[in-house]
C-alpha cells in the first residue's frame, strides 16, 4: 500500500467547552487521529468535525444493473455516483450463474456479489422514498464493496470505530415484547450468535453480519469489546446487563452526553448534529432503509438508524433522525444498522493481518469528503 501524506488538521476549543486534543497511532506509514474539532457558527451544532477513516471488511453495497434499462428503483437525486454500477455482461453473467450459495453470494471474476428478491427485505413501501421493487420474482444484484468507517477515537493501538453509513436494515427485534440490548434479535445478527442468546431464540450463527463482512482473519483483529448498557438517560428506562460484543451499535451515552464529544458529537440531546446524520448503501435501501425527502436543512440521502439504548419503555429502542436529533420507535419497526467495533492495530500490524485495512481519507460533518480509493485483498 502507498503511504499516505496528508495535513494535520487543527484542533481548536469552542468558547466554554473544553476538548481532548487528539490522540494517534501510526500504522502501516498511516497516523489515525481523534476526531479534529473546529468552531463554525454555520453547523448548527456550532462545530465542524473532520474524522479519520479507513477500509476495512466488505459488504453488499453498490447495485448491478444493465447498461441499458431505465433504472426505477429510486430515484436519481437518492443516488451518488459510485451507487449504480451499469455494465450488460456482468449483469447478464450474474442472471445466468448457478452457483449461488445459500446465503444468495457467489465469487466471480476475483469479485464477490449478491443477490436478492422483494421478499428478502425487511420492509417494502410504494411510498417514493422506499427502493420500488418491479416484482417478487425478480433478483436483484449487488457487489461487496470495502466497508468505510469512521474513527471515532484512537486510545494507544487500539481504535474505536463506526460505519460510515447505514449498510443494512433491520428490525432492533423481531416482537413487540420488553427487551434490553443483551436479548434483542439485532445484537444476535450482528456478531452471529445463536439462538439462546436472544429471547427469540433466533439462531443467527449462519446469517449474519459479522460472518458476511469480515473472514476469519477480519474476525481475528476484532476486540471483544465491553459493552456497558445504561439506562436511557431521560427516562431511566432499564437497560439491562452489560455484555461483551465484537459488533455493537452506538448508546446514547456516546451520542449526545460530554463522553460523546470525545468522538465529535455535541453534549446536548436537544441539539440536531449533522456529525450524527448519516446516509445509506443502495442494499440497505433495498433492504428497506428509507431516505429522507422532505425535511429542511437535511442531506435528501439520509436515513433513520439504531442505537442500542431503550426508550421511553423497554417495547422500543432510540434511534437517530435524518437531521442528526433523537427520537423512539418500536423494537419492530425497520431502520439502518450502523455497526460499531474496535479494532486491535497491534494485531493488524502483523504480516498476517496488514492487508486486511487501508487508510481511507477523511470525512467532515459539512459534508465534505477526501476520499483514497482502496481494493481490498
Amino acid at each position: 500500500m502507498d503511504k499516505i501524506v496528508r495535513e494535520n488538521l487543527p484542533v481548536t476549543g469552542i468558547p466554554g467547552i473544553s476538548f481532548v486534543p487528539p490522540k494517534q497511532t501510526e500504522v502501516n506509514g498511516n497516523i489515525l487521529s481523534n476526531p479534529r474539532i473546529v468552531p463554525d457558527n454555520s453547523m448548527r451544532a456550532g462545530q465542524k468535525i473532520t474524522w479519520d477513516c479507513i477500509w476495512f471488511g466488505n459488504y453488499p453495497q453498490a447495485e448491478v444493473i444493465s447498461s441499458n434499462s431505465k433504472y426505477t428503483a429510486l430515484p436519481e437525486s437518492f443516488l451518488q455516483t459510485s451507487d449504480l454500477i451499469r455494465d450488460d455482461g456482468l449483469y447478464q453473467m450474474l442472471q445466468l450463474a448457478t452457483e449461488w450459495d445459500g446465503q444468495g453470494d457467489i465469487v466471480t471474476g476475483g469479485n464477490k456479489y449478491r443477490r436478492i428478491k422483494k421478499n428478502a427485505a425487511t420492509y417494502t413501501s410504494t411510498y417514493f422514498t422506499y427502493y420500488q421493487w418491479k416484482s417478487e420474482t425478480e433478483y436483484h444484484y449487488f457487489k461487496y464493496q470495502p466497508i468505510k468507517w469512521r474513527v471515532l477515537s484512537v486510545n494507544g493501538t487500539e481504535v474505536f470505530l463506526l460505519a460510515d453509513k447505514v449498510l443494512d436494515n433491520r428490525q432492533y427485534h423481531t416482537k413487540y415484547e420488553p427487551v434490553t440490548w443483551e436479548g434483542s434479535t439485532i445484537r444476535s445478527w450482528l456478531d452471529g450468535y445463536g439462538a439462546s442468546y436472544n429471547i427469540q431464540n433466533n439462531d443467527c450463527s449462519r446469517k449474519n453480519f459479522i460472518n458476511t463482512a469480515f473472514g476469519i482473519p477480519g474476525q481475528q483483529v476484532i476486540k471483544e469489546t465491553f459493552v456497558e448498557n445504561k439506562n436511557n438517560l431521560n427516562y431511566g428506562t432499564d437497560g439491562g446487563n452489560n455484555t461483551k460484543d465484537k459488533i455493537f451499535l452506538l448508546s446514547e451515552s456516546e451520542i449526545y452526553t460530554d463522553a460523546a464529544k470525545l468522538y465529535g458529537f455535541v453534549s446536548g440531546y436537544d441539539k440536531e448534529d449533522k456529525a450524527c446524520g448519516a446516509t445509506s448503501s443502495v442494499y440497505a435501501k433495498a433492504m428497506g432503509t428509507c431516505v429522507c425527502a422532505d425535511v429542511q436543512d437535511v442531506n435528501i440521502e439520509n436515513c433513520w438508524w439504531w442505537l442500542r439504548t431503550p426508550g421511553k419503555y423497554n417495547t422500543n429502542a432510540v434511534k437517530i433522525c435524518p437531521d442528526g436529533g433523537i427520537s423512539y420507535d418500536v423494537h419492530m419497526c425497520h431502520y439502518g444498522v450502523r455497526p460499531a467495533l474496535n479494532l486491535d492495530f497491534t494485531r493488524m500490524q502483523d504480516a498476517a493481518f496488514s492487508h486486511l485495512w487501508a487508510y481511507a481519507g477523511t470525512v467532515c460533518s459539512d459534508g465534505t469528503y477526501e476520499e483514497f480509493v482502496r481494493y481490498i485483498r
